[in-house]
This record gives C-alpha cells, sequence and structure tokens, in this order.
C-alpha cells in the first residue's frame, strides 16, 4: 500500500507595513525563527485586505498607521470577509496613547507588538498563535536595557535584531536615509503651513523608524514632537532644528 507523504504546507504570513525600514526588519526576524514560511507584503490597508483575498494567510502583522486604508480600517474589513476560519491579526504600533491596546482588540485584532519590534516578541506571538516551534537564537540580548548616554547609532543592537546579516543592514539603513530625508521635507511643509495634525503624524513615523533602526536619542525627540497638543511656534520650530541636527549626526555615522 502506497504511502501519503504527510508534508506540513509552509505557513503564509501577511505584513502590512508602510515603513520599508520595519517592513526589512520583521521579514528579517521571520527569516531567522521561520525560514520556511512565504512571506507576502502590503504597504496599505487597501492592499492588504487584497493580498487577504488572493493568498489567505495563516496570520497578518498589520501597522496601525497607514495610508489609503489604517490597520484598524483593514481589519475590520478583513473580518467582514472571514467565512469559517478566524485569522490571527496581530496590532504593529509605536503608539503609546492610554488605550491603544483596547482600540486593537476592539477593531477585531488578536494581539499587539510594540515597535521596536524583537525578535523575541515575534517569536512569542508564532508560538502563541500558530503554534509552531521557532528557531530560537538564544545569544539575542532579550533584556536590552536603555542607557542614559546619548545614543545617536546603536550598532550593536541592529545587528543583533538582524542577525549580524550586513546586507539587510545595509537596507535598513539605505532605507532608513530616504525616510529620514522624506520626514524632514513634510515636517517643514506642514510647519510652514502650521499644519499640527501633520506635524504630529510625521513625528510619529520618525518615531517609528528610529526606533527600528535603532537611533534612539531621535525617537526621544521625535516622541517629543509628537506629543505636542497645540501649534507653539517657538516650541515646535526648536524641536524641528534638534531633529535635523540629530539626524546629520546619525548621516555621518552611518555613512
Amino acid at each position: 500500500m502506497e504511502q501519503t507523504d504527510f508534508k506540513v504546507k509552509p505557513k503564509i504570513v501577511l505584513i502590512a507595513e508602510d515603513n520599508q525600514v520595519n517592513m526589512l526588519l520583521v521579514k528579517s526576524i521571520f527569516e531567522n525563527i521561520l525560514p520556511e514560511a512565504k512571506l507576502i507584503e502590503a504597504e496599505n490597508g487597501w492592499e492588504a485586505i487584497e493580498k487577504f483575498k488572493e493568498e489567505g494567510p495563516d496570520i497578518i502583522f498589520m501597522d496601525i498607521r497607514m495610508p489609503e486604508k489604517n490597520g484598524y480600517e483593514a481589519t475590520v474589513a478583513i473580518r467582514q470577509l472571514e467565512i469559517d476560519e478566524h485569522v490571527p491579526i496581530i496590532a504593529l504600533t509605536a503608539g503609546t496613547a492610554k488605550g491603544e491596546r483596547e482600540k486593537c482588540l476592539e477593531a477585531g485584532m488578536d494581539d499587539y507588538v510594540s515597535k521596536p519590534i524583537v525578535q523575541d516578541s515575534i517569536h512569542k506571538i508564532v508560538n502563541k498563535w500558530l503554534h509552531l516551534s521557532t528557531n530560537k537564537n538564544k545569544d539575542e540580548n532579550e533584556s536590552f536595557v536603555r542607557s542614559k548616554e546619548k545614543i545617536h547609532y546603536n550598532k550593536v543592537e541592529l545587528k543583533d535584531r538582524l542577525g549580524n546579516k550586513e546586507e539587510i543592514i545595509a537596507k535598513v539603513l539605505t532605507a532608513s536615509r530616504i525616510g529620514l530625508d522624506k520626514c524632514v521635507r513634510d515636517l517643514n511643509d506642514y510647519f510652514s503651513q502650521e499644519e499640527l495634525p501633520g506635524i504630529t503624524e510625521t513625528a510619529h513615523k520618525l518615531k517609528g523608524l528610529a526606533l527600528s533602526a535603532c537611533f534612539d536619542e531621535l525617537a526621544k525627540l521625535a516622541e517629543h514632537l509628537e506629543e505636542v497638543d497645540a501649534f507653539k511656534e517657538d516650541k515646535i520650530k526648536s524641536l524641528i532644528s534638534k531633529i535635523e541636527l540629530e539626524i546629520q549626526q546619525i548621516k555621518s555615522l552611518i555613512a
């Protein structure tokens, strides 16, 4: 009697993230812990919905703030498309707002990962929701403690996160330079228009980029700007100037 080959089908992972640095980071982590997985990329909420319909993923990692449709809206739409099977949707966010976790769960998400995204966080999520035994780097620094000293570019930490893969590190730094330049342009444009929502939204994006690329001091400055609750010209101008100087320092370090 012929034996049946019970091969386990590789898992399909949908990653919805509009920040190229974060996308590279998450993909690199999955290549380490779940190398057989099929990784599907989506750059905005609409694309995430379409990829869900086309690919039938086993799990979705969903950024909260994306163009077209945000993570909340995309999650609601995906839940309406589901028929028999519930697909775990994991929120990815650099947000610190009170009640954000509850808002994610109310939208239909199942869990929550805070940025900066580290391998141990993804490892735990995959084991929890897919019940898989993933590869885990035992040398990974899981209890990374931030120093009180100003750190402009934490090269050691970025290497740890990306498994010391020089090619991926180079891609992350190239994408970071592009992202930093765009954020500075956008901040100055919104400042000239006195448009506070645009300033705080751009600051949030800059914070997420900085956290992922291990630009620690920049992340702090971006968070201060994100938290500004009124258009106070002098304060905002000062913060943007500090951000620009910090970005110049970072560029000299990653050149």
